[in-house]
């Protein structure tokens, strides 16, 4: 055997390895690429007068639809352009989506955002108001968690990366052999409940629904706040003018935009959507390095 073809075996092993370990450590999907080479599903090809409209992956189809379609309808009244709602059945499909730019109109949680930022172009119209603070729980009957770094090697639950919160916490643990053993949940409610009744040591959860688990704190207490992090954004890719740009933020902030937003804000939690600036994500994106579709 030749040295370079060694040298390219030897290279492609590496990169199988790291792939793995990452899908091992953080329960992701992940497509193990042997060689640099090789190239991604192509793109969906979409017609030149339509703009694609596409949310994080939380919900049902139908669910997302009766969401996102007012939103999306009453979009393509104010710029008079054809907008449609394209729904991500899982984060593998989205993220895919997301790396490739299939979209033209995104809304999904800050790191997202920031990574379409730097990486895309796109820019951030408007942000549900409400900022976004996570917190890790522990058992008021739990012994020896007092701080993160106590969850080396301990139980917790929490939602599947990419959520932010649960990426937020691995990234303080750079040994994987010294990283907490994470437990997936699908909704906050369940993420408490687990750790309540023993499942998990701990938990990862949003504050808002720390709050509305357990209002008295009787029942777990914190021993880790994040810092405030925007709400959930609307993005605009650039094949949207800056006159669409301008268009659908002032609608979406009109008292007609408040109407069709009704239900995405209670979803939210949260009584109102604002402008957001660039400024507000600067960062978040570091978050994602490692992640399947977000490191390119």
């Amino acid at each position: 055997m030749s040295p370079a073809k060694s040298v390219s075996k030897r290279t492609a092993k590496l990169r199988a390895t790291a792939c793995v370990s990452i899908t091992l450590l953080l329960g992701i999907s992940a497509t193990c690429s042997m060689s640099s080479e090789q190239s991604i599903v192509p793109a969906i090809a979409k017609p030149l007068d339509e703009y694609v409209f596409i949310a994080a992956p939380e919900r049902s189809m139908p669910s997302a639809r009766q969401t996102y379609g007012p939103i999306v309808d009453y979009l393509s009244q104010v710029t008079g352009k054809r907008m449609v709602y394209r729904h991500s059945p899982d984060w593998r499909t989205y993220q895919q989506a997301i790396q490739q730019g299939e979209y033209d109109l995104a809304f999904d949680a800050s790191h997202f955002v920031s990574w379409r930022i730097s990486r895309l172009e796109h820019e951030p119209l408007v942000k549900a108001a409400q900022e976004e603070i996570f917190v890790v729980l522990a058992s008021r009957r739990g012994h020896g968690l007092d701080l993160l770094q106590d969850l080396a090697g301990r139980s917790v639950c929490g939602h599947a990366p990419p959520n932010y919160a649960t990426l937020r916490v691995y990234h303080n643990f750079d040994n994987p052999a010294r990283q907490p053993v994470l437990i997936r949940e699908q909704s906050w409610q369940a993420v408490y409940q687990a750790m309540i009744t023993g499942k998990c040591d701990s938990a990862i959860m949003s504050l808002e629904a720390y709050h509305q688990a357990d209002p008295d704190s009787r029942h777990a207490r914190i021993i880790f706040k994040s810092k405030a992090i925007p709400g959930q954004t609307l993005t605009a890719g650039p094949r949207l003018s800056a006159e669409d740009k301008t268009a659908i933020t002032r609608a979406l902030l009109s008292p007609e935009g408040r109407k069709v937003t009704e239900k995405l804000r209670r979803q939210l939690g949260t009584t109102k959507i604002t402008r957001a600036t660039k400024s507000e994500y600067a960062g978040l994106d570091m978050i994602l390095h490692g992640i399947w579709g977000f490191s390119s």
